[in-house]
């Protein structure tokens, strides 16, 4: 028995948000852009936002906030201004 938890697989629903959040990380998108700066501006001010990583969801938070199917409680009032 080792000392770690063992790692359970990511759905697939979650591998392919992460690598949508990742994509826009390198492949720019005006729309996409206006959206992650608010969400990011958000998450700058929260408690869980430990050096761009969110202790809640273990997410790396620039991607995360890319990526438009991945939600947060906190950004529901800004999701809800565009047609995610």
């Amino acid at each position: 028995m080792g000392c770690c938890k063992e790692k359970k697989a990511l759905p697939i629903n979650k591998l392919k948000s992460i690598m949508e959040g990742w994509r826009n990380v390198i492949w720019s998108d005006p729309v996409v852009e206006k959206i992650a700066m608010e969400r990011i501006e958000i998450c700058a001010e929260c408690d869980q936002n430990e050096g761009n990583w969110c202790t809640d969801c273990n997410c790396y938070i620039p991607a995360k906030a890319r990526s438009l199917s991945e939600e947060c409680i906190l950004w529901d009032h800004i999701d809800g201004k565009y047609d995610l």
